[in-house]
């Protein structure tokens, strides 16, 4: 255990497997898919680093959903959970009980805006739950050269679309 550590934010890279293939993503480009870390294996990172914020990132963590809820629960259980929770996500994917129930044990949802998405009903009900939720939303915008080929009206619409 490293001891005296000092980190505001701990990401927690759940897995490398993700149900996209986003061109900009860094995560295709890391070989065959790496076995997803193990439950003992957050927490003892949780408990080193003492962390503000615990992120949950991937490839798609919601691909493993044990490995976000039950560390939560274990640290509620033990009265323990003083961080901040987020959870990097592409919310495209079928969004079942147990899955909106996590959501809404996080503080913050970040998802990577991609327009071409709003075709997919998954990734619109997701959306939809988070904004009627009131959960913490948070679009980040990646420009690659697909997004740098929409006009900015055009992306903005897209936008006023996504959080109607």
């Amino acid at each position: 255990m490293i001891d005296n550590i000092f980190a505001p934010n701990l990401y927690l890279e759940i897995t490398n497997k993700c149900n996209m293939n986003c061109e900009y993503c860094y995560i295709k480009d890391k070989g065959e898919e790496a076995e997803p870390v193990s439950l003992g294996d957050i927490i003892d990172a949780i408990d080193s680093v003492n962390p503000g914020n615990v992120i949950f990132t991937g490839g798609e963590p919601m691909l493993y959903p044990d490995l976000i809820e039950k560390p939560i629960e274990y640290y509620e259980f033990m009265k323990k959970k003083y961080w901040k929770t987020c959870l990097m996500t592409n919310l495209n994917y079928e969004l079942d009980d147990r899955k909106k129930n996590i959501l809404l044990k996080m503080d913050c949802i970040q998802n990577t805006f991609r327009p071409w998405l709003m075709s997919s009903e998954n990734y619109k009900k997701n959306i939809k739950f988070c904004l009627d939720s009131g959960l913490n939303l948070v679009f980040t915008i990646t420009l690659d050269k697909k997004m740098l080929d929409i006009e900015p009206e055009e992306l903005k619409e897209y936008l006023d679309i996504a959080t109607l």
